[in-house]
């Protein structure tokens, strides 16, 4: 990986003296270094565990000698942002954020025998709590490491709208993506998808449209931050399939509910604590809310405001934690029964509407239970049916449809595309009706 002059220099000095960067020996996850650029690899012979920390010599040498050493087992990367530590993949894909020094210790334990050599003479295995802190804000330390915006266990769309392949994936700032799954599978039927559409109650053909357009939006969840719709699904009666919708949009990727409340520090703290504690999340729903007497619209000025704000700071009185100011590459859904959505959400949605007729108790659908049996067993078929679509619309040139309109009108026209391109229409004609 390219040096900062910093590391440079730090890394002539360390051979000029003789400090050595192993080879780390290979942990269980560790990123397959085929798929990382040449420039980004990084090298070494010995395959001892041995590393020696020498006080002896300036910190910044044996800040990078570590880092080169440890960048070498692949599983620790580096958050671009200052401050906000580094990322730590884990044996089953998940990941881990490591900003303090007492959480950087045992991966240094796990991948290298440090033997601390001052005045001359070996004094120790563990490197001083100070200095493990201070690593983590170092340069002489992170330059050593891929700058990584996410660890991902779902297939994402880069920017030109690649779809990711198994290990690093180098889309530029923001899109820097280590990929743990399979390779995707791209199916060209829409077989799949049709089969849910069919059975769901929607009240007009633009409903249908905007079903399909919610789950290429989650999809794209990385793209149009602070520019993408709140997916707004309300039926007219209970168990019309609201929650199953959202489910369908969703897809593979992973979701967190959060309950409406008319005060809206408590919409806001709900929120902050759920994206801090997933860190994984894609789409956060605020799960069947109502009025309930308080009011008689459903409004929220934190998520009008969260919907609009492409850097959001994530931070409530009472939350957990200090705040964290994050790229809004969340997909915020709503799903209601009762009452009315205020003005400003409904000029900020993806509107869906159900409209089942007769006693919905007694519907009878031909795939079976489409939110308990169809849609897990179906998840991945519909993934690479939308899969499918996105690389359809890429080898027609990535039309844009410029005639939808959308206050979100990037995301409109680039999503509407996709659907003309791939057959559907009538998108966004419920908008403002």
């Amino acid at each position: 990986m390219p040096k900062s002059g910093t590391a440079q220099s730090a890394n002539a000095k360390r051979k000029k003296n003789g400090l050595k960067g192993q080879v780390c020996v290979p942990q269980q996850g560790r990123l397959n270094e085929e798929t990382v650029p040449a420039s980004e690899k990084q090298t070494g012979q010995n395959s001892s565990r041995e590393f020696i920390w020498n006080e002896d010599r300036p910190t910044s040498e044996n800040y990078a000698a570590l880092g080169e050493r440890l960048a070498q087992c692949g599983v620790l990367f580096r958050s671009p942002q200052y401050g906000s530590g580094m990322l730590l993949l884990l044996p089953d894909g998940k990941h881990v954020t490591i900003t303090r020094g007492p959480d950087l210790l045992p991966v240094i334990i796990d991948n290298v025998d440090v033997m601390v050599i001052k005045n001359g003479k070996a004094s120790g295995t563990v490197i001083s709590a100070s200095h493990l802190n201070a690593m983590l804000k170092s340069n002489s330390f992170l330059d050593e490491f891929i700058k990584l915006d996410r660890i991902s266990r779902v297939p994402m769309h880069l920017p030109g709208f690649s779809i990711t392949q198994p290990g690093f994936n180098n889309g530029g700032p923001d899109h820097r993506v280590v990929y743990v799954g399979k390779d995707p599978e791209i199916s060209w039927g829409l077989e799949t998808i049709t089969s849910f559409l069919d059975v769901m109650a929607f009240a007009t053909k633009a409903d249908r449209t905007n079903a399909v357009a919610a789950l290429l939006t989650v999809q794209l969840w990385n793209h149009w931050p602070g520019g993408k719709p709140v997916i707004l699904v309300t039926a007219s009666k209970s168990h019309a399939g609201k929650d199953t919708v959202i489910m369908f949009a969703t897809g593979l990727h992973r979701s967190v509910e959060i309950a409406y409340q008319p005060a809206d520090w408590a919409v806001e703290r709900s929120f902050v604590d759920a994206v801090k504690a997933n860190p994984e999340v894609a789409v956060v729903v605020v799960g069947n809310a109502r009025v309930d007497g308080h009011g008689e619209q459903i409004a929220s000025a934190f998520l009008e405001r969260f919907a609009t704000d492409p850097e959001p700071q994530l931070f409530s009185t009472g939350s957990k934690g200090p705040p964290l100011r994050v790229r809004n590459s969340y997909v915020v859904a709503i799903s209601t029964n009762f009452g009315t959505v205020s003005e400003d959400i409904m000029n900020r949605a993806l509107p869906i509407h159900l409209n089942p007729v007769g006693n919905v108790a007694e519907r009878q659908s031909p795939i079976g239970n489409p939110k308990e049996e169809f849609l897990p067993a179906n998840k991945e078929k519909i993934a690479s049916e939308l899969y499918g679509m996105i690389e359809k619309w890429r080898e027609a040139g990535q039309p844009l449809d410029d005639d939808v309109k959308h206050p979100f009108s990037i995301w409109a026209k680039t999503v509407g595309g996709i659907l003309k391109v791939n057959g559907y229409t009538d998108f966004l004609a419920n908008y403002g009706v």
